[in-house]
C-alpha cells in the first residue's frame, strides 16, 4: 500500500485498529512523516472549500502518479511500518503548498509577502469592556485602565493584584496583545483557563479561545493557533465562529507550509 493511500484511509478511519496503532507510533517517530499527513490534510481542506467537483481519491492519484515517476525515489515500498530510515517528504509539501497557490490564486508574490503579521492584523478584534452607566467610579484601577486604553499600566496593575478575578486575566492578555506582549498573553489566557476550571461560572470562554489563538498566531505557534481557530470555525454556536472563515484558515496552512525546511538546501 502506498504511503499517501495508507493516510487517506487513516483521515478516513479506513483502517483497522492495529494499523491505527502502527502508523500513529510511526507518525510520533518521524516528523517527516507527520508532515506528509497535514500536506495531505491541508490540500483535502482546500479543495472542499473551493467546492471543485474533482473528487479527493483523483487528485491524490495525481500526487502517487508524480510520485512513482520520480526517478530518484523508491515508492514501491509496502506500509510504512516499522520506518528504520528517515525519508524526504519535502515533495509533498511543496506539491501541498502549489495546490493551495493555485486553487486560492496565489500569485507567488503573494505566497511570498503572506506573513503571520499580516494575518495577525486582518483577524485582531478590538475587545471593548462595557459598562453600565454612572458605575466608571467604581471600577478597579485595572479596568479604569483598560477603558482608557493605558494597556501598560493594565499589566503593572494586574502584576500588582494578590487577588486576580477571571476579568483581570482576560483583560490583561487582550492588553499584551495590543501591547504585541504575545507570550505574556498566552500565559494569561491559559491561567484563566485553569482559573475556570475550578468556577461553577465559566467567564470569557469563548473570548478567550479566540483571543489565544491571536496569542499563539503572534508569537509564531502557528500549530496551536490552526488547531484552535478551526475548532472555533467548526463549532456552529460559537461565539466567534463567523469570525474565523476556510480562506483565513487557508492561509494559516500556507503559513505552516512556508515554515517547513527545504531539506533539499
Amino acid at each position: 500500500m502506498e504511503t499517501i493511500e495508507l493516510l487517506d484511509q487513516y483521515i478516513d478511519n479506513q483502517l483497522v485498529p492495529d494499523q491505527i496503532a502502527q502508523l500513529e507510533k510511526d507518525l510520533q517517530q518521524d516528523a517527516d512523516l507527520q508532515r506528509l499527513l497535514d500536506s495531505v490534510v491541508i490540500s483535502r481542506e482546500a479543495i472542499r472549500y473551493r467546492a471543485l467537483t474533482i473528487k479527493v481519491k483523483g487528485l491524490h492519484q495525481q500526487y502517487i502518479d508524480e510520485i512513482r515517476a520520480d526517478p530518484g525515489q523508491d515508492y514501491d515500498q509496502d506500509v510504512i511500518r516499522p520506518m528504520p530510515v528517515r525519508r524526504d517528504y519535502s515533495w509533498a509539501l511543496r506539491i501541498a503548498a502549489s495546490v493551495l497557490i493555485a486553487l486560492f490564486g496565489y500569485g507567488s508574490y503573494q505566497y511570498a509577502a503572506l506573513d503571520k503579521s499580516q494575518v495577525y492584523t486582518n483577524k485582531f478584534i478590538s475587545y471593548r469592556l462595557l459598562t453600565v452607566r454612572g458605575s466608571a467610579d467604581q471600577l478597579s484601577p485595572l479596568r479604569s485602565a483598560y477603558l482608557s486604553e493605558n494597556y501598560g499600566s493594565v499589566i503593572r496593575q494586574f502584576n500588582t493584584l494578590s487577588i486576580k478575578a477571571p476579568i483581570d486575566y482576560f483583560l490583561t492578555g487582550v492588553a499584551c496583545l495590543q501591547q504585541h506582549e504575545y507570550v505574556q498573553a498566552i500565559s494569561r489566557f491559559t491561567e484563566l483557563r485553569a482559573v475556570n476550571k475550578y468556577q461553577k461560572e465559566v467567564y470569557f470562554r469563548e473570548e478567550t479561545d479566540y483571543y489565544l489563538a491571536l496569542a499563539y498566531l503572534g508569537a509564531g505557534r502557528l500549530n496551536e493557533s490552526y488547531s484552535l481557530f478551526k475548532s472555533i470555525h467548526d463549532a456552529p454556536q460559537h461565539l466567534f465562529s463567523e469570525s474565523v472563515t476556510e480562506l483565513d484558515l487557508v492561509k494559516l496552512n500556507v503559513l505552516r507550509l512556508k515554515e517547513v525546511p527545504d531539506s533539499g538546501k
